[in-house]
């Protein structure tokens, strides 16, 4: 059976959008970034990247899944790897915040 998303951003009004991903935010802030110590790669403007949305909002889905010990280990170590791929530079809004 394939897993339907809490959050299908397709389908979600502008206004519950944002709403989302401000739940997000304090997710990755207080998740992934203060317990897990996962979020420091993370670019600050991942909320403007579909597809860095998209790993987010999976990754949440599966924290609050996993219950038992063996699960949140999968869950970190799923989160590990993950977190090795996102320290990528955004060069569209690296090219905004240069000094001109």
């Amino acid at each position: 059976m394939a897993h339907s998303p809490i959050w299908d951003f397709g389908r979600l009004r502008e206004k519950d959008r944002l709403s989302v991903l401000c739940e997000l935010q304090d997710w990755v802030a207080h998740t992934l970034t203060d317990r897990y110590r996962l979020g420091g790669e993370l670019p600050e403007c991942w909320v403007e990247h579909p597809r860095l949305v998209a790993v987010i909002v999976q990754l949440h889905e599966l924290e609050v899944e996993a219950r038992r010990p063996e699960e949140i280990t999968r869950w970190r170590e799923a989160a590990i790897s993950v977190a090795r791929s996102w320290a990528v530079v955004c060069r569209q809004h690296l090219a905004v915040a240069a000094p001109a």
